[in-house]
C-alpha cells in the first residue's frame, strides 16, 4: 500500500484509552441511576459515537443519551482523558511514516478540543498535519462525517490516495462511505469478524505489521488469492462445499468454482478423468472461538458430513483446537481455533 495521506482513528488505535472512557461511561450511568460492578462491560463504548453507544448499549432514547454524554464530559474533561496511555510502537511507527513523507492526519470522534489535549499530552501531536475531531453541537457526530471533515481540511481531492486506519467497524463503514480504503486494526478493542463484515481492506495484528503495510515498499497490489485443487466431480464438489460445508461461491465458471472462505478463496477444477488429485492436503478454516468450533461440528454431524468423527479436541502437536472430516474427493478438512 503506497498512500500519501493516512487517516488513524485514536482510541484503540493509537492510545489505550480504556480505563478513563469506562470511568466516564460508569459515572455517566450513576448520574441515572445505574450501577456498574465491572468496567469491562463497558469496553463496547470505545469506538462508536457517545450517543449511539448510550442508546445502543444501554437503551436509552436520543434525549436521555444526549444528556448521559453531557454528564460523561464532566469525569472525561477533567480525569478520563489522561487515564489513557500510547500503544507500544505508536510513536515509532508515526516518526517512520513522517520520514517517509506521509500526511497524517487525526480522524477521531472524540470532541476535537479533547483529541488535541490527548496528543499534546502524549507527544502525538508533532507528527500529525491535522488533528480533525467531532463538535459540542454535534454536526459532526458519526463517523463518515468526521473522516469527510478531514478530507476537505485536508484538502484532499484525490480520495485514491487516502487510507483509514481504526479499529472498529464505525471507522471502516465510514471511510466506505466517504470512498477511500481502509485497514482495520487488532491491538485495539474490535474483533477480526467485526472488521471483516464492516468491510476492511485490509486486517493487521500488529503495529509493525501496520507500519510494513503502511511504509509503501515492496508492495505487490494482490487483489485476493485463490488455491485450487483438482476434484472428481465438479457439481458434486460445489454442492457439498455450499450445502454441507457451508461456504458461499464466489465465482463460477464451469468447471472451476472459488468459494468464499473470508480472507481467501478456495478453488477446485476438473481437469479431467486423468487428473490425480492432490495427495497429502489438509485445508482448514480458522474460526473466531472454541464455541464455534464445536457449533460446527454438531452442524456437520447433523449434516452426516464425510468422514466425521471424533469430536473437537486439542491437536497433540500444534496449537489449535480442531475437528476433522472429508470431502468427496478425499481431501481431509478441518476447522480449528489457534490457541494463544
Amino acid at each position: 500500500m503506497d498512500k500519501k495521506y493516512i487517516l488513524f482513528d485514536l482510541d484503540g488505535t493509537l492510545t489505550d484509552s480504556k480505563p478513563g472512557i469506562t470511568r466516564a461511561v460508569a459515572y455517566a450511568l450513576s448520574h441515572f441511576g445505574i450501577k456498574t460492578d465491572d468496567l469491562e462491560t463497558l469496553t463496547p463504548f470505545i469506538g462508536p459515537p457517545l450517543v449511539d453507544g448510550f442508546m445502543t448499549f444501554c437503551g436509552f432514547d436520543r434525549p436521555k443519551a444526549e444528556k448521559a454524554v453531557e454528564v460523561y464530559r464532566e469525569y472525561f474533561s477533567t480525569k478520563g482523558m489522561f487515564e489513557n496511555s500510547v500503544i507500544d510502537g505508536v510513536p515509532q511507527m508515526l516518526r517512520t511514516l513522517k520520514e517517509k513523507g506521509k500526511i497524517l492526519i487525526l480522524a477521531t470522534s472524540k470532541l476535537e478540543k479533547y483529541a488535541i489535549q490527548i496528543m499534546e499530552h502524549f507527544g502525538l501531536a508533532g507528527y500529525f498535519d491535522h488533528i480533525c475531531g467531532s463538535s459540542l453541537d454535534g454536526s459532526l457526530n458519526d463517523k463518515e462525517k468526521i473522516i469527510e471533515y478531514a478530507l476537505n481540511r485536508a484538502g484532499i481531492t484525490d480520495k485514491s490516495t487516502a487510507v483509514m486506519i481504526g479499529d472498529r467497524e464505525h471507522d471502516i463503514k465510514g471511510a466506505s462511505i466517504c470512498g477511500i480504503e481502509s485497514v482495520g486494526v487488532l491491538f485495539g478493542y474490535g474483533s477480526a469478524q467485526e472488521l471483516e463484515k464492516a468491510g476492511a481492506g485490509y486486517i493487521v495484528n500488529t503495529v509493525n505489521e501496520l507500519t510494513n503495510l503502511l511504509k509503501g515498499e515492496n508492495c505487490i497490489n494482490i487483489e485476493s488469492s485463490v488455491i485450487f485443487f483438482p476434484c472428481r466431480n465438479i457439481e458434486e464438489t460445489r454442492e457439498y462445499y455450499t450445502k454441507t460445508v457451508g461456504l458461499p461461491v464466489a465465482k463460477d465458471l464451469g468447471d472451476c468454482v472459488w468459494f468464499d472462505c473470508g480472507r481467501g478463496y478456495l478453488g477446485f477444477c476438473y481437469y479431467g478423468p486423468d487428473r490425480p488429485m492432490a495427495a497429502g492436503q489438509c485445508i482448514s478454516f480458522n474460526l473466531a472461538s472454541c464455541q464455534e468450533v464445536d457449533l460446527k461440528y454438531d452442524e456437520l454431524r447433523l449434516k452426516k458430513a464425510l468422514g466425521i468423527k471424533d469430536p473437537p479436541q486439542k491437536h497433540p502437536r500444534f496449537p489449535v483446537y480442531s475437528f476433522f472430516f472429508t470431502d468427496p474427493n478425499g481431501y481431509t478438512l478441518e476447522f480449528q481455533k489457534t490457541l494463544d
